[in-house]
C-alpha cells in the first residue's frame, strides 16, 4: 500500500503512527539519510509531493514530537470545561494537531473538540494534514483548510496570506509549530488576526532555538499577559536526542489570554514592542568612586540594559549571517556591564569638564581624579558613557537590520538628546573603532566609516564642547522637519520606555531608520553575543634574514589602538605581536613568552577581535580564577567558568551562557572535554549557530609528557578541540601558551596537538620569544647544612669517644627539618639582599651581562630600583610588597605547607594553598580565599604547592623561595616568574641541602690505630681533620675522599622493570629486576653489575668499579642521595613505575579487567544490550571490521593515574578510537572500532613519523613486527611502551639532573653570590633557548657539541663546523632519548639566537639555517621559503669570501648539498637540490654585482668605460 491507504488503515491515528508509516515510505535511497531528499532545505521549504512529505516526517517528525512533548507538559487540561476548538497556524502535516488531540484523548476531553482549522500554504501538506486529522477523530469534528500564507512582510506573499479567521468555541488553542521563526511572517499582523475573536485562547508555540533569531519569545509581548500567565517558558539549545543520536534544541511558549470587557487583549502599541539590548561604558573615575559605594552593583544592572523602539519590528529581526567587523564592534561595545571607556571617550569628556588625568602604573593607563577636585557633576559623568554605549549599539543594530548602509559615503543624521550631550562622541568613537578594525583585516580594508553631518538637539547642553562641532538646536522646531534623514534618534536616559504613546512622526527617516531609545522597566533578556565568520587579520609582523620578527608598523598600530581600547596598555610586550600575528591570520600557534610577559593578554586580544566564542583550557581552578578576575579587572565581564568546584545548578547555569551566546570567554578544565554530556554540548552549538573563534591551552607545556606539569587529559586535547569546538565554516584556532618549555617540550606539545584527527600545524607553529633573560628577575642558592645521625655502628667499643663520631649518611630526611628552621629567620634577610641587588655595581653588571646574551631592547637600570623595607611583613591594611614559599608537599615534613606556614606565621600574616591536579577534585575554599587575599595586597606571604606557581598574576611579589630545587628548570623558572612581574628588583632563592663530608678511602694501605676504626667512616671534613691533626696523621690527598652536593653518595636505577611481584601477589620494588623476561636484557649494562655494587656508595667507588669491570652506564640510570634529589625523585617514580608495570597494565585493561561492553556508538549507553567480559581486546578482534565497541571500565582514585596512561597508548595505535570519563561513576567509556590487519602498524607508523623520517619510522614499525607477541596489537603496544621509557622517562630523569647541575652552579664558593647570580641567568638562557647554544653541552657519547662554543658566539666560521653539526640528525649524535626532528629544532634554535647576538654575517650560520630549514619540509610555507633563500644567498656569498679558493669552495657547496641525503638522512627531493642550484645563481650575479660596485668606487675612471662597454649604443 501507498502512505495514503496506510494511514487510512489506521484509527484512531497517533503521531507515532504517522511518523513510522512515513519511514516505511521513503524512498529505498534515502532510507537511511531522509534529510537529503532534493527541496527539503533542512525542513523549512514549501513541501509540494508525497515523498517529500514523507522524507520530511522521517527526518524530523521525531524531533518535532519530542518538541511538542515539551510544550504541551504543564498545558492546563483541568481548565477545558467548555467546547474546545484548534487552529493550527502553518500547520503543515497537521502534527501539533495530532499531538494534541492525542493528549485530549488520554483526559477524556476529545468529546469537547469541535472544530479544527488548518492553515497552511502548501497544498499537498494540508491534503496530507486533513487526512491526518480525519483518522485521528473521525467525522465528529469539523475539519477546516484554509491554504493561505500566514500574515507576511513580503509583498508578493500579501495576495495570497490569510486575511481573517472566525472563532466559534468558547475556548481557542493556537498551535504554532516550528513557523513563527520563520522570517517573512508579520508577528504584529498575526497578532492582530489572531486577536480579531474569541473568548478564552490558550497559545502553545513550539520552535528550534536558533541564537540570532528571537522571534518566538517576541511574539507572546503583543499580548497583554502577566508574567503568571505562562504555563510553559521553556528554552534549551540541548533539549533531547534522536534515535540517531543527534541532540536538538527546544524553544517553548505556552500562555493564556482571557477577553474581558475593559481590558485590552493586546498590549497597547503605537507601532511595535521594544527590544532589550545590554551596554553601559563607565569613565575609571566613576569606577573608582563605585570601589566605595555598596549599591554601585544594583545601578549597573539597572543601567545596563535599555530598550529601543522603531517603526517596524526590531525584536523580529534574524541574524543569521551577521557581517564580523560589526559583530566584533557589538561585542566590544558590550563586552562589560559596563565596560571601560575608551581612551578617547575619557580623554573628550576631561578637554571638556577637566575633572581626571592620565597615569600608568605596572603598563596599564588609568584616568584618575585629580588631586584636590571635587566631582560636582558625578551623575553627568555616569550618564554621558551610557548614553554613547547605547547610540553605539543603536548604530549597529540600524545596519545589521538593513535600515542604513555602510556603503554610503555621508550620513545625514539627527539626533535628539532629552537629558545629556552623547550622540557626537558615540558616533566618533564608533567611527574611529571601524576604521581601525577594517585597516587591520585582511577582507575589508577597503571600508571606512561614512561621514556624518550630525545635527543635535540639546536643550540643557546647547554649547557644549561635546557636541564636537555638529550643529545643534536648543529644541525641536530649530531643526529642518522637512529634511529626510538617514537616520533619526532619539534618547533620554531617565526617561523609561513607552510603547504606547512613542511616535516616529517628528522627523522623516529613510527606510523607517528611526529609533526612540529609553531606559528599561524590568530585565527580561540576557546580554548576547554576536558569533559568525571569522575575520582574516593582516600581517603584523614579519620574519626577518635571521628568523626574529619584524614589526610592520602599518598594520600594528592600529592593533595597538585596540590593546589601549580594551586593556589600557600603552604598548605591547617584547614577544606578544608574533604570536598575535599567527592567531589574528586563523592560524595555529603555539607561543612562548617568559613568565610576566603577558601571554594572558595576547588570546584575550585575539578573542576579542574575532565574533566567536573562545574556549580557555586552564590546568587549575585557581588559575581559571585568576584569569577571570583578570578579564573582570579590565572591564571585560562577558566570560565565565565551568569547574567542579560549582553546584549542579551552577554548573548548567555557566553551561548555558555559553551555549546561548552570552559570553566571549569560557574557561574550563581538561577533563571538561573528556565528560561525554560536555562534548554532545558543544557539538550542538553549531547546530544553535553559537560559534568558536579560539581553542586556547593555557600552560600547554602541560601536554607534553615530557614536561614538568603532565596531565593525561591534556594528551587528547588537540583531537577533543579539534572534533568538538567548532567554528562557523571551518576548524577552529589552536591557541596555545606557556611560560616555561624547553625546545624538547615545545617539540613534544607540537606533535600531541596535531596527527591523526586534530590540528594541521605549519612549520612555523612555535612562536618562541627566546628571552627567558629576565632583567629584573635574581636566583640565589642558599646552602642549608644538613645535621646528620651519628652513625651507631661506629667505635662500638668507645676507644674515640672523645673525639667527633662519624656519621650516618642514609639519614637524609632532618635536612628539611633544617631547612624550616632556616626559613624562619632568613625572611628578615630577604630585603638587604634585594637592596644589595640595587646597587650601582649590581645594577651595571645585570645590565652588562644584559646585553652580553642579546641585544634586544635598551634598559634604564633605575627602573628596576624598588623600596623593599625590612619591616614589609609588619601587619597592615595593604601590603605594597610581597613573598611566595613553595613548598613540595602539604602536610608531613619541614619543606611542607603545614609546616612552614605555622613557623612563619608567628612572624606575620600567612595565606596558604595547595591547588587540586584535575577537575573533579574539590580544592578547599581556604586556598581560593587566601589566592584572593594575596592579590587584594591584604597578605605579605603566601605559602603554597606548586600550583600556586602557574599563572598567578601579582605585580608586586618581591621574591619566591622555593623549599627544594623543583622538578625541571622549566618548573622552577614557571613558580620564580611570579616575582618581578611590576618589572621591579625581584628575587628566586632555592634552598639546597649542603653537607661537606670526608673520609679516608678503604683502599688507603695503613690499618694502625686510629684508621683502623675511622678509615671508611664518613665525618663532617672538619671533624676529620681535627681526628687526624690530633693524632698527628698526615694522609696523603688522593686517599681523601669527599662527599658534597657536587659529589654525592649515588647508587644504579633500573628505569625498565624497578618491581617484582613475590608470589602472594604483593608488589616490592627493587634496584632492578635482571631476568631474561626483562625487554632490555640483552644489551643490559646493569645486568653486569655485581650485587655488592647495587647500593648507596660513595660516586667514585661506583666509577672506579664500573671502570675496572669495564661497563658503561648511562647517567639517566645514577640517582643521587641527596634529600633534596629524593624529594622530587619520589614524584619521578610514581610518574614512571618501569615498562613492565606499564605493560602488565596494559594487558590488565586489554585481557583481564572485569568489564561490561556493548555494540554501537550511537547512544551514550545501552543498559539492556550490555555484555560481560575479562577485558576487551579479544572482542574487538573478533568482530568484523569497522565494527564499533564501546567498553565500560571502572577505576579506583589510586588507579586512575595507570589506566590513563594506558587508555593513551592504545590511542596512539588506533585501539582505542576515543573516551570518555564519568567523574562520579569512576568509570572510562571506551570507543574500540575493529580495523583490517596492519593498521595498527600503519598508526605506530604515523606516530613514529613525529620523531623520525618515513624510511626510519617504517625500519622502527618493521623491528616492531617481529617482537614477540600474540597479535599486531601486542607487538604495537610493547615496542611503544619501550619507545615511550627510551624517549619520555629519560628525559624527565635528565630534566631532574639539570635542575641539580643548576643549583650546584649557585653554590659556587669562589664568587660573590651576585656574580653567581648572572651565571644562573646564563644557564636558564641557554637551556630554554637549545641544547647547542649551551657552554660546554656534551651528547649522549660525550661528544661536545656547543655551537656556541665552535662557533665563538657567532664569530667563527668553517666547513668543518658546518659538517660537523649537519651531523645532528645521525643516531650517533641523535642518543637514546632523542630524536632527528627534535635535534633539527634545536640546531635551528642555536642558529637563530647566535645569529641574533651577532652583528657580521656567518656562512656557517646561513648554511645551517638552510639545512634546518629542508629538514622541516617548509616547501609550503611562503615566510620560510623566502627566510630559506635568503639565508642561502647569504650563506653561499659569505662561503666564498671565506674560501679564497674556487675549487675548494665548490668542493664544499657541492659537499653541503650531498651531505643533505647521505646516510640515509633523505633531507632534500630533487626539487630542493634544483631549488638551491637556482640560488646559486641569483648569489653569484649579487657577488659578483657587489665586486664590481667595490671596483668601480676604487677606481672611478673604469666606471664611465664599463658603463659605454655595457652601453646598448
Amino acid at each position: 500500500m501507498n502512505y495514503i491507504d496506510t494511514i487510512k488503515s489506521i484509527t484512531p491515528l497517533s503521531l507515532d503512527d504517522i511518523i513510522k508509516t512515513a519511514k516505511q515510505h521513503v524512498p529505498a535511497q534515502y532510507r537511511q539519510t531522509p534529510w537529503n531528499y532534493p527541496g527539503l532545505a533542512h525542513g523549512t521549504a514549501i513541501l509540494q509531493d508525497e515523498e517529500q512529505l514523507c522524507c520530511y516526517l522521517a527526518s524530523y517528525g521525531e524531533m518535532h514530537q519530542g518538541k511538542l512533548a515539551c510544550a504541551f507538559t504543564k498545558f492546563p487540561y483541568l481548565n477545558m470545561d467548555k467546547n474546545i476548538e484548534i487552529i493550527d497556524w502553518g500547520c503543515g502535516q497537521g502534527l501539533a494537531s495530532i499531538y494534541f488531540i492525542d493528549n485530549l484523548r488520554q483526559y477524556n476531553l476529545l468529546e469537547k473538540l469541535q472544530k479544527v482549522t488548518l492553515i497552511e500554504p502548501s497544498y499537498a501538506a494540508l491534503s496530507r494534514a486533513e487526512l491526518h486529522l480525519r483518522q485521528a477523530v473521525g467525522d465528529s469534528v469539523y475539519i477546516e483548510t484554509l491554504n493561505y500564507y500566514l500574515p507576511s512582510t513580503v509583498e508578493s506573499l500579501k495576495a495570497n496570506a490569510i486575511g481573517g479567521i472566525h472563532i466559534e468555541e468558547p475556548i481557542c488553542i493556537h498551535l504554532f509549530s516550528n513557523i513563527l521563526d520563520i522570517p517573512q511572517i508579520d508577528l504584529k499582523e498575526l497578532a492582530y488576526l489572531v486577536s480579531s475573536s474569541g473568548y478564552r485562547h490558550y497559545f502553545v508555540c513550539v520552535g528550534p532555538v536558533n541564537f540570532g533569531n528571537e522571534r518566538l519569545s517576541a511574539f507572546p509581548r503583543y499580548f497583554n499577559i502577566p508574567n503568571d500567565a505562562y504555563f510553559i517558558d521553556f528554552k534549551s539549545g540541548q533539549y533531547k536526542q534522536l534515535s540517531n543520536g543527534k541532540w536538538y534544541g527546544c524553544i517553548a511558549k505556552g500562555f493564556q489570554v482571557i477577553r474581558e470587557e475593559g481590558k485590552p487583549f493586546l498590549v497597547s502599541l503605537s507601532f511595535y514592542p521594544p527590544k532589550q539590548f545590554h551596554c553601559a561604558f563607565r569613565l575609571d573615575t566613576i569606577e573608582d568612586i563605585d570601589r566605595n559605594n555598596s549599591d554601585a552593583q544594583k545601578y549597573w544592572n539597572e543601567y545596563s540594559a535599555f530598550e529601543v523602539l522603531a517603526p517596524f519590528d526590531i525584536g523580529a529581526n534574524i541574524y543569521e549571517d551577521i557581517d564580523p567587523v560589526l559583530a566584533v564592534l557589538s561585542n566590544i561595545i558590550s563586552r562589560g556591564l559596563p565596560a571601560k571607556c575608551s581612551p578617547f571617550i575619557e580623554k573628550k569628556l576631561n578637554n571638556a569638564l577637566d575633572f581626571s588625568e592620565e597615569t600608568e602604573k605596572y603598563g596599564t593607563i588609568r584616568y584618575v581624579k585629580k588631586a584636590g577636585t571635587k566631582l560636582a557633576n558625578e551623575q553627568l559623568l555616569r550618564e554621558i558613557p551610557i548614553a554613547v554605549a547605547r547610540i553605539e549599539k543603536v548604530i549597529i543594530e540600524a545596519v545589521l537590520t538593513g535600515r542604513i548602509s555602510l556603503d554610503k559615503e555621508t550620513w545625514d543624521v539627527i539626533v535628539k538628546e532629552n537629558d545629556v550631550p552623547c550622540s557626537a562622541i558615540a558616533f566618533a568613537d564608533l567611527a574611529e573603532m571601524y576604521n581601525h578594525l577594517t585597516a587591520l583585516s585582511s577582507d575589508f580594508t577597503d571600508r571606512t566609516f561614512p561621514k556624518i553631518n550630525l545635527y543635535v538637539i540639546s536643550e540643557s547642553y546647547t554649547s557644549s564642547p561635546l557636541h564636537l562641532g555638529s550643529t545643534v538646536y536648543s529644541y525641536n522646531k530649530q531643526a529642518n522637519r522637512e529634511k529626510t534623514y538617514d537616520m533619526v534618534i532619539d534618547i533620554a536616559i531617565h526617561e523609561k520606555v513607552d510603547a504606547v504613546n512613542v511616535q516616529f512622526s517628528e522627523f522623516k527617516a529613510n527606510n523607517d531608520c528611526y529609533f526612540n531609545v529609553r531606559s528599561s522597566n524590568t530585565i527580561y533578556t540576557s546580554r548576547e553575543i554576536y558569533t559568525t565568520d571569522r575575520i582574516l587579520y593582516q600581517p603584523v609582523t614579519t620574519i626577518n634574514v635571521n628568523g626574529g620578527h619584524t614589526v610592520i608598523k602599518e598594520t600594528a598600530e592600529h592593533l595597538e589602538y585596540f590593546l589601549q581600547l580594551m586593556f589600557r596598555k600603552r604598548e605591547f610586550r617584547p614577544g606578544q605581536l608574533p604570536i598575535l600575528n599567527k592567531a589574528l591570520q586563523i592560524k595555529g600557534v603555539i607561543g612562548l613568552l617568559p613568565t610576566g610577559g603577558g601571554k594572558s593578554l595576547t588570546y584575550q586580544l585575539a578573542a576579542m577581535l574575532q565574533p566567536g566564542v573562545t574556549v580557555v583550557i586552564d590546568p587549575l581552578k585557581s588559575l581559571m580564577q585568576d584569569q577571570y578576575d583578570g578579564l573582570l579587572g579590565t572591564g571585560i565581564d562577558c566570560c565565565t567558568y565551568i569547574n567542579s568546584e560549582l553546584s549542579t545548578e551552577e554548573r548548567a547555569s555557566h553551561e548555558l551562557m555559553m551555549e546561548s551566546s552570552q559570553v566571549i570567554f569560557t574557561f574550563m578544565s581538561p577533563e571538561r572535554l573528556c565528560i561525554f554530556e560536555f562534548r554532545e554540548r558543544l557539538k550542538n552549538m553549531e547546530d544553535l549557530h553559537v560559534y568558536f573563534s579560539y581553542g586556547v591551552i593555557d600552560e600547554v607545556h602541560c601536554v607534553s609528557e615530557w614536561g614538568q606539569d603532565f596531565r593525561f587529559s591534556y594528551l587528547h586535547l588537540g583531537r577533543n578541540l579539534y572534533n568538538y569546538v567548532k567554528a562557523k565554516n571551518g576548524t577552529i584556532s589552536l591557541f596555545g601558551l606557556t611560560a616555561t618549555a624547553s625546545f624538547d617540550v615545545l617539540s613534544d606539545v607540537e606533535r600531541e596537538l596535531s596527527g591523526n584527527n586534530s590540528f594541521t600545524l605549519d612549520p612555523d607553529t612555535i612562536v618562541r620569544y627566546e628571552n627567558s633573560n629576565r632583567l629584573e628577575l635574581q636566583y640565589k642558592v642558599e646552602k642549608i647544612e644538613v645535621e646528620y645521625k651519628k652513625d651507631q655502628f661506629y667505635d662500638k667499643e668507645g676507644r674515640l669517644s672523645n673525639y667527633p663520631s662519624a656519621v650516618n649518611i642514609g639519614d637524609v630526611w632532618s635536612t628539611n627539618e633544617q631547612k624550616a628552621k632556616f626559613l624562619s629567620t632568613y625572611i628578615y634577610r630577604i630585603p638587604d639582599y634585594i637592596r644589595q641587588l640595587q646597587t650601582k655595581d649590581s645594577i651595571d653588571r645585570i645590565l652588562e651581562r644584559f646585553h652580553e646574551r642579546e641585544d634586544l631592547e635598551e634598559v634604564d637600570g633605575q627602573h628596576l630600583l624598588v623600596d623593599m623595607p625590612d619591616d614589609f611583613y609588619s601587619q597592615k591594611s595593604d601590603y605594597e610588597q610581597a613573598g611566595i614559599i613553595f613548598c613540595p608537599h602539604v602536610n608531613s615534613s619541614g619543606i611542607s605547607v603545614s609546616v612552614n606556614s605555622k613557623n612563619l606565621s608567628e612572624i606575620c600574616e600567612v595565606g596558604t594553598f595547595s591547588g587540586s591536579a584535575q577537575d573533579g577534585v574539590t580544592q578547599g575554599n581556604d586556598s581560593m580565599e587566601n589566592m584572593k587575599r594575596f592579590r587584594e595586597n591584604k597578605l605579605p606571604i603566601m605559602v603554597a604547592t606548586k600550583a600556586f606557581g602557574m599563572g598567578i598574576d601579582k605585580p608586586n611579589v618581591r621574591f619566591t623561595v622555593n623549599m627544594n630545587y623543583s622538578s625541571s628548570l622549566e618548573s622552577y623558572v614557571q613558580e620564580a616568574g611570579r616575582a618581578g612581574r611590576d618589572r621591579k628588583m625581584a628575587l628566586s632563592v632555592i634552598l639546597l641541602s649542603d653537607y661537606n663530608l670526608a673520609r679516608i678511602n678503604p683502599k688507603y694501605p695503613n690499618w694502625s690505630f686510629p684508621l683502623d676504626i675511622i678509615k671508611g667512616r664518613w665525618f663532617k671534613e672538619e671533624d676529620l681533620h681535627h681526628i687526624l691533626e690530633d693524632f698527628g696523621i698526615s694522609i696523603e690527598p688522593r686517599y681523601i675522599d669527599y662527599c658534597t652536593p657536587l659529589s654525592d653518595i649515588v647508587k644504579l636505577k633500573c628505569n625498565t622493570d624497578n618491581v617484582v611481584v613475590k608470589e602472594d601477589g604483593t608488589e616490592i620494588k627493587q634496584t632492578w629486576r635482571c631476568s631474561d623476561k626483562c625487554s632490555k636484557y640483552k644489551n643490559c649494562q646493569l645486568r653486569h653489575v655485581d650485587k655488592s655494587m647495587r647500593g648507596w656508595q660513595f660516586h667514585q667507588d661506583l666509577r672506579d668499579y664500573l671502570r675496572t669491570e669495564q661497563i658503561r652506564i648511562p647517567k639517566e640510570n645514577i640517582e643521587y642521595q641527596g634529600a633534596d634529589y629524593n624529594t622530587v625523585m619520589y614524584f619521578f617514580d610514581n610518574n614512571f613505575k618501569g615498562e613492565f608495570e606499564e605493560k602488565k597494565k596494559m594487558y590488565y585493561l586489554l585481557s583481564q579487567v572485569d568489564l561490561e561492553y556493548f555494540i554501537g556508538n550511537d547512544k551514550k549507553d545501552k543498559p539492556t544490550e550490555h555484555i560481560h567480559a575479562n577485558g576487551f581486546l579479544e572482542t574487538v578482534l573478533n568482530s568484523e571490521i569497522g565494527t564499533e565497541v564501546v567498553s565500560i571500565i571502572s577505576y579506583q582514585d589510586d588507579s586512575y593515574a595507570d589506566i590513563a596512561k594506558a587508555i593513551y597508548r592504545m590511542c596512539i595505535i588506533g585501539l582505542i578510537d576515543d573516551f570518555t570519563q564519568d567523574y562520579s561513576k569512576h568509570s572510562f567509556r571506551i570507543l574500540s572500532t575493529r580495523k583490517k590487519n596492519g593498521s595498527y602498524y600503519l598508526r605506530l607508523k604515523e606516530f613514529l613519523m613525529r620523531y623520525y623520517s618515513e624510511e626510519r619510522a617504517e625500519n622502527e614499525v618493521e623491528k616492531a613486527s617481529v617482537r614477540k607477541g600474540l597479535n599486531e596489537i601486542h607487538k604495537c603496544l610493547g615496542y611503544l611502551t619501550e619507545f615511550i621509557y627510551d624517549k619520555v622517562a629519560l628525559k624527565r630523569k635528565r630534566a631532574i639532573d639539570d635542575i641539580r647541575n643548576f643549583c650546584n652552579i649557585g653554590i659556587d664558593t669562589s664568587k660573590d653570590w651576585k656574580e653567581i647570580n648572572e651565571d644562573l641567568k646564563d644557564e636558564i638562557y641557554y637551556y630554554f633557548n637549545s641544547k647547542y647554544a649551551r657552554e660546554g653541552y656534551m651528547t649522549d657519547n660525550n661528544e661536545s657539541f656547543s655551537l656556541l662554543d665552535d662557533t665563538d658566539r657567532g664569530k667563527k666560521s668553517s666547513a668543518e663546523i658546518l659538517f660537523k653539526y649537519m651531523r645532528v640528525v645521525d643516531s650517533d649524535v641523535i642518543g637514546a632519548s632523542g630524536s632527528p626532528k627534535d635535534n633539527i629544532k634545536h640546531l635551528q634554535g642555536a642558529v637563530r639566537l647566535i645569529r641574533r647576538g651577532t652583528t657580521d654575517s656567518n656562512a656557517t650560520l646561513s648554511l645551517l639555517n638552510v639545512f634546518c630549514l629542508l629538514a622541516l619540509k617548509v616547501g609550503n610555507n611562503k615566510n620560510l621559503m623566502n627566510e630559506l633563500d635568503k639565508s642561502y644567498i647569504e650563506g653561499y656569498q659569505e662561503l666564498k669570501n671565506e674560501i679564497k679558493n674556487h675549487d675548494d669552495f665548490a668542493s664544499c657547496i657541492s659537499r653541503f648539498k650531498t651531505n643533505l641525503n647521505i646516510h640515509n638522512r633523505n633531507l632534500a627531493i630533487d626539487e630542493d637540490i634544483k631549488h638551491l642550484d637556482d640560488l646559486e645563481i641569483i648569489a653569484e650575479l649579487g657577488y659578483h654585482n657587489s665586486w664590481m660596485d667595490i671596483f668601480t668606487n676604487k677606481f672611478p675612471i673604469w666606471k664611465h668605460k664599463i658603463f659605454l662597454k655595457c652601453s646598448p649604443t
